[in-house]
């Protein structure tokens, strides 16, 4: 006999979202307030990979401090990008294009 679960993952696929898992892992974003439906991706996405609770938490752990930068991380993450660095950052990025002779680009996260 096919489970409700099993049947919502059979017809959602990567859309369906274990918030039982979410609640029970007490995941946070610590100071980064991560939005509900974010966490929600982070763990549905970070689970594929992870085979027990606690080495899920670790990685979707690992995931925000990678991507997420805290408040007070804005330097360490200007200091990376002056360096050449590549980033991948989830977060809320404004760009303002300065027209001229030479166009420059100007983000802020």
């Amino acid at each position: 006999m096919t489970t409700l679960d099993d049947k919502i993952r059979s017809v959602f696929g990567e859309f369906a979202v274990d918030k039982g898992l979410i609640r029970r892992m007490g995941v946070s974003g610590d100071d980064r307030h991560v939005p509900s439906y974010v966490m929600d991706w982070i763990v549905t996405y970070t689970a594929k990979t992870q085979k027990t609770t606690s080495s899920l938490e670790r990685a979707v752990q690992e995931f925000i401090a990678k991507h997420m930068p805290a408040k007070g991380e804005k330097e360490r993450i200007r200091f990376k990008l002056a360096q050449g660095e590549v980033l991948t950052v989830l977060d809320a990025v404004s760009v303002t294009v300065k027209l001229g002779r030479e166009v420059r680009y100007l983000a802020s996260i």
